[in-house]
């Protein structure tokens, strides 16, 4: 029998890296070439909670393999050109953007884990405790 669990849309910041399909599933796109891109073959994302299909998440034939990997070894000297400085505020922005986006984080980690949302919330609050201890000018010293 086939079940759908509760479906999920991420927060726009996210829209980039999926879309939804007619049926309200949420297809993920494979990062190729720099880029987000819609493959035409998926595999099915099933919840341990109630075996509902939660996602599609791209299936990459050999040759995107090979793509994903040549591009990426070609890539590979582009993070030693960024100042450390900048390296930094790259690391910040995407910590706001998950403090951000905590509670998509959470539904999405409670329907993949297949937890009851309390569990996935204790290591959040530890986080967001973290936060408060990392924030402001002990992150900013340069």
């Amino acid at each position: 029998m086939e079940m759908k669990s509760k479906l999920v849309k991420l927060g726009t910041v996210f829209d980039s890296i999926y879309s939804m399909s007619n049926s309200g599933m949420m297809d993920f796109r494979m990062y190729l070439d720099g880029r987000w891109v819609e493959l035409p073959q998926g595999i099915e994302v099933r919840s341990p909670i109630d075996d509902g299909v939660i996602a599609t998440v791209p299936s990459a034939s050999e040759r995107e393999a090979e793509r994903a990997v040549e591009s990426s070894y070609i890539s590979r000297n582009r993070i030693r050109t960024i100042p450390a400085v900048k390296k930094i505020e790259i690391f910040q922005r995407a910590r706001e953007i998950l403090l951000q986006n905590i509670e998509h984080f959470v539904r999405v980690l409670t329907l993949e884990a297949g937890k009851p949302i309390t569990y996935q919330g204790i290591g959040l609050r530890k986080l967001w405790a973290h936060r408060r201890t990392c924030s402001g000018s002990r992150l900013a010293w340069y």
